[in-house]
């Protein structure tokens, strides 16, 4: 069974990324993060906010970890670059 995170008001479901945004801009998300983009370029890319991109990651464990290996990824990436 799934667990319902429910929002401040105590009645309504908190909106997951998994709801909200298509697999394909979560991937774009992703890859952009993986290129070496900051959270806010990369929530850009989609046409999102990288304040509603954490909000997302603060409410789901799984989405949190993706972007980390992908930000840690472009990290790297960019260090190489250089």
């Amino acid at each position: 069974m799934t667990e319902v995170v429910i929002g401040h008001d105590g009645k309504s479901p908190v909106p997951l990324i998994w709801d909200t945004i298509s697999e394909e801009d979560r991937g774009k998300y992703l890859e952009a993060l993986r290129d070496g983009a900051g959270l806010d370029v990369a929530a850009r890319e989609i046409g999102y906010t990288g304040r509603r991109m954490r909000f997302f990651a603060n409410r789901d464990q799984k989405w949190k970890a993706l972007v980390a290996e992908a930000f840690a990824e472009g990290q790297e990436y960019r260090r190489d670059k250089l």
